[in-house]
């Protein structure tokens, strides 16, 4: 997919040394469930994941609240990525 985007993808591994050194947690989940949106994507042909867990699930008690706790599961596997500062 790398021929489509308008930029070369970032290196998610160094989001918190692009960061002075703090992992940006809020704009990576707002990134994941679809908040902001940035035009070097292109096409949106990566879900927004916040709309597609929230219709995939079977359980329909909290669709809401269940999409939440997988966004902050994939947030948190990015977070785990993080270079090591130095």
């Amino acid at each position: 997919m790398v021929p489509q985007l308008t930029q070369s993808p970032s290196d998610l591994r160094t989001l918190s040394q692009r960061n002075g050194g703090a992992f940006p947690r809020i704009a990576v989940t707002r990134q994941i469930d679809g908040r902001d949106m940035r035009a070097v994507h292109g096409t949106r042909d990566m879900p927004v994941w916040g709309w597609e867990f929230g219709q995939r699930d079977t359980d329909r008690r909290d669709p809401a609240a269940q999409a939440a706790a997988r966004i902050e599961a994939v947030v948190d596997f990015v977070e785990r990525l993080q270079l090591p500062p130095g």
